[in-house]
């Protein structure tokens, strides 16, 4: 357990490191090209969401933290002082973090549809390997079609009183025997 709490600081830890470089190399290209805080604003978000939707959540708001930071101390004047009580840094930390927690909502979101449909088609091979009685099955386009196959089906087990949507699958072609160990 200790070396999986390492693991996860260490990805915490590269991601915040990632995080804070990208924010320092679009604050240097920035002042040097001394342009207008909105410009760095939007960067600074477009690189937090990229963060967010490849990292956590709380290396993405540690890293608005920084990005906020930057953008007041060299942008939002007095230049070089950092003042957080001006609204517009307060406006934009808030808008960082309120976009962060909407992708971190999406990220999981959809990594919970993958796992359940990850489990979902585990479950329709486990049916299919029960059915066949051989552990193997291969999803393949194509198979159902060939006249030779489609007339020699007799010694496979999916019969058509088995149920239309296997019957159906397995002489469209989209299940394909391939052994019999």
């Amino acid at each position: 357990m200790p070396q999986n709490q390492s693991h996860r600081f260490r990805n915490f830890a590269t991601e915040c490191l990632a995080g804070s470089v990208a924010i320092a190399l679009i604050t240097f290209v920035c002042f040097q090209l001394r342009l207008d805080p909105l410009i760095p604003a939007c960067l600074y978000l477009i690189s937090l969401i990229l963060l967010s939707l490849r990292g956590s959540f709380v290396s993405s708001v540690v890293v608005s933290f920084i990005a906020v930071g930057c953008l007041d101390y060299y942008f939002i004047p007095p230049i070089f002082s950092i003042t957080i009580s001006n609204p517009s840094s307060i406006l934009t930390l808030i808008t960082f973090l309120v976009t962060l927690t909407v992708i971190a909502r999406l990220v999981s979101g959809k990594q919970r549809l993958l796992q359940e449909k990850f489990e979902r088609g585990e479950a329709y091979l486990s049916e299919a390997q029960r059915l066949s009685h051989t552990g193997k099955f291969r999803l393949e386009s194509g198979y159902g079609r060939d006249p030779l196959v489609r007339g020699n089906l007799s010694h496979f087990p999916i019969r058509p009183e088995d149920g239309t949507d296997r019957w159906n699958l397995f002489s469209n072609g989209l299940i394909r025997r391939t052994g019999t160990s």
